[in-house]
């Protein structure tokens, strides 16, 4: 299955869901759901914050990163890790590293990524410990 979705400043992005059981709730959630002003999965208008109901697109998506990250900073708290220690962009740096290590190309990267412009995937590697990579292999 894939989902053709809208990324930041515009850009498409297609992911692929792999596992059945995501694939099944998706399609069982996007079935039942009105997608009516583009998000399937937040409904502007119907989000409320302390000032009351919110119909500003900005505020609704800021809104889903603040929820994002306090279920993060649970299950990570609930795993034993220190929150204060990880930044949400960590999954994918992680998954661009083992992508990388996975297939040695930087075509193929970039594009997983999404990324335009090769010099932001290089970005992800280094942020992703890529140059220490091999000093830990060695301890």
């Amino acid at each position: 299955m894939k989902l053709a979705l809208t990324a930041k400043r515009g850009k498409r992005n297609v992911p692929y869901i792999y596992d059945e059981v995501a694939q099944e709730i998706i399609l069982n959630y996007t079935s039942t759901h009105d997608e009516g002003n583009g998000y399937y999965f937040i409904e502007l208008g119907k989000m409320k914050n302390r000032y009351g109901k919110v119909d500003n697109e900005f505020m609704m998506v800021k809104m889903n990163y603040h929820w994002f990250w306090s279920d993060l900073k649970n299950a990570l708290e609930s795993a034993g890790v220190d929150y204060e220690d990880f930044a949400t962009h960590d999954f994918r740096r992680c998954f661009a590293r083992r992508v990388w290590e996975k297939y040695k190309d930087l075509v193929i990267l970039q594009n997983v990524l999404n990324h335009s412009d090769p010099k932001t995937t290089i970005r992800y590697l280094e942020q992703s410990g890529l140059k220490n990579i091999d000093v830990y292999k060695e301890m």
